[in-house]
């Protein structure tokens, strides 16, 4: 019971560093739901692109479906290296964060290990003082962005399409209006429930679950609280073991 009462007059006490972890997971938040949002719909596309041409008969094995196969699979993987980067990010942050913050509570720190609390302890009291915080910040955004989960879903769907034909275009001895005379090329005489653009872009109709929405809510928030969490139970730790040294 003292150690989670220490806990919440601490998120009162530190609320400087409190608030700083709550911004920048919030921040966090909404680049990861927009990236993973994205990655799920890419993926889904070029299922729904790989299925939709079984119905075509000699499809399969063309250039203008291995290029858009391809474009579908590596912008999925653009969005997934860029979630990467900006937990790489996010991390660093907070390691400057927990650094800058445990640099001024050396005293505070002291005391606790005067008293004869354990490194381990204390540093857990800064975890999950963080961990909450960080859990507050990504509530706010989670529950914000739930409430405009459609809209916001279909603003990353338009923004994952516009994005969709940069990657077609850069594609080695190809562009969009190349692609769609090909695509129009394949689907001459057959009788199909889509058009050549829903082909191209995986939409409309699709036989693969499309996300109607913000998705990536459970991923996101073990990225973010948990990465607060380690963060400060590691710099805190380290942080109280050489002040222990010097008590001693």
């Amino acid at each position: 019971m003292r150690f989670l009462e220490r806990v919440m007059m601490g998120l009162a006490y530190h609320r400087q560093m409190n608030i700083i972890i709550a911004v920048l997971t919030a921040v966090y938040t909404l680049f990861g739901l927009f990236l993973r949002t994205s990655a799920q719909t890419s993926t889904a596309n070029a299922t729904n692109f790989s299925r939709r041409l079984t119905e075509i008969s000699g499809s399969g094995t063309s250039n203008v479906a291995n290029t858009v196969q391809h474009a579908h699979l590596t912008q999925a993987n653009y969005y997934d290296i860029a979630l990467l980067l900006v937990t790489m990010i996010y991390l660093v942050a907070l390691f400057f964060v927990a650094m800058w913050f445990i640099h001024r509570q050396e005293t505070e720190i002291g005391a606790y290990l005067g008293a004869g609390k354990r490194s381990l302890d204390v540093a857990s009291q800064f975890a999950l003082e963080g961990g909450i915080s960080a859990a507050a910040g990504f509530s706010v955004v989670a529950v914000t962005v739930s409430l405009f989960s459609q809209t916001l879903g279909h603003w990353c769907n338009s923004i994952n399409q516009y994005f969709f034909v940069h990657t077609i275009n850069r594609a080695p001895g190809a562009n969009h209006h190349e692609l769609m005379m090909g695509i129009k090329t394949m689907m001459t005489n057959h009788m199909t429930d889509f058009n050549p653009q829903s082909l191209l872009r995986g939409t409309g109709n699709p036989t693969a679950q499309m996300p109607t929405g913000i998705t990536g809510f459970a991923l996101v928030g073990v990225y973010a609280i948990g990465s607060v969490i380690i963060v400060n139970l590691l710099v805190t730790a380290i942080q109280a073991h050489n002040v222990r040294r010097q008590l001693n």
